[in-house]
């Protein structure tokens, strides 16, 4: 079966939490792919998503000041 995947990135303005990690992830910019397949046996194209990924850590993220 075919899957595609898109990428985009996103942009956390304050520290944010996630089920299942020890500690808060910094604000900043993070890469979130989606994989989605098509759906079968419809009279036009469409997709589905079946997964999104956020990688971690952040691509650029702000620096706290001393």
């Amino acid at each position: 079966m075919t899957v595609r995947t898109t990428q985009t990135v996103v942009r956390f303005s304050s520290a944010f939490s996630l089920p299942g990690l020890d500690a808060p992830q910094p604000a900043g910019e993070y890469r979130v792919d989606h994989d989605e397949e098509p759906i079968e046996a419809v009279s036009r194209l469409a997709w589905r998503r079946v997964a999104s990924f956020i990688h971690l850590p952040a691509i650029s993220a702000q620096r706290p000041t001393q």
